[in-house]
């Protein structure tokens, strides 16, 4: 594989796992961010509902997006958006802006499957190992949402977790 290929699998990966450890660093620090704004089980449960539905939901649009512009802008506008709507959680003044912060965060993490999927496959060779690396980004990222964003939380607070987090 050349060095270029080599990049954009990187980046792919990186950026495959990053977006599933935004999308369940709410879940990992549901406890503090429940007992800060004072809300039920069934309200925080509403708060990841709409920002997984989301997620779910933005991904037709997003591949028709894709289709029409490519995949390097719609990827860029994801981890941007991710990153906005994780900053956008940590600094929320109530449980409304919390909610809309997520929402923006599932809707741009909506994304990546589409434009990260078209990228790998116009940039890269047919390869099944290149596809199962991956898919394994992702699952790494699932598997390490509860315990990186939930060891920040414990660490730094929900708040500054959620803003470190952000970073990448």
């Amino acid at each position: 594989m050349s060095a270029a290929g080599r990049g954009v699998l990187w980046t792919a990966c990186a950026s495959h796992g990053l977006i599933h450890i935004y999308e369940l660093s709410v879940p990992a620090l549901f406890l503090p961010i429940q007992r800060e704004f004072q809300a039920g089980d069934s309200r925080m449960g509403l708060v990841i509902g709409i920002y997984s539905l989301l997620f779910g939901l933005g991904a037709l649009p997003a591949g028709w997006l894709v289709d029409r512009l490519g995949s390097k802008m719609p990827l860029c506008v994801c981890l941007w958006g991710g990153s906005l709507g994780m900053i956008g959680m940590a600094f929320s003044s109530s449980l409304i802006t919390f909610t809309v912060s997520a929402a923006l965060m599932g809707l741009a993490l909506s994304i990546y499957h589409p434009a990260g999927t078209a990228w790998i496959s116009h940039a890269m060779p047919r390869s099944g190992r290149i596809f199962a690396s991956h898919g394994m980004a992702g699952n790494l990222g699932v598997a390490a949402a509860a315990a990186v964003a939930g060891g920040l939380g414990a660490w730094l607070g929900w708040r500054t977790a959620i803003g470190v987090l952000a970073l990448p």
